[in-house]
């Protein structure tokens, strides 16, 4: 079964900011590292896949012993259809 008023939810990794350009259809609260980043995907068909792309730059000067930039996001629906009989699903 599909789902609907999905979105997804991602943070502005830390020594980075949010590079609109090449976010198409992302909605940021500010640019900076921190900041909440959603994407809506309105009603998802059960089965479907797909991909998104969230972009952001890197600052030019990382503070000593940074090597790694850390990144998640989640996604979720409001529920309307039910649960997802799949929660654990990636």
């Amino acid at each position: 079964r599909g789902a609907s008023g999905v979105v997804i939810t991602e943070t502005v990794p830390l020594h980075t900011s949010f590079d609109a350009a090449g976010s198409p259809g992302w909605s940021c609260a500010a640019s900076t590292a921190g900041a909440t980043c959603t994407y809506d995907l309105g009603t998802v068909e059960g089965g479907a896949s797909g991909q998104v792309t969230f972009t952001v730059i890197v600052t030019s000067q990382l503070p000593p012993g940074v090597v790694t930039i850390a990144n998640s996001a989640s996604i979720a629906d409001n529920g309307a259809n039910g649960s997802d009989p799949t929660a654990n699903n990636s």
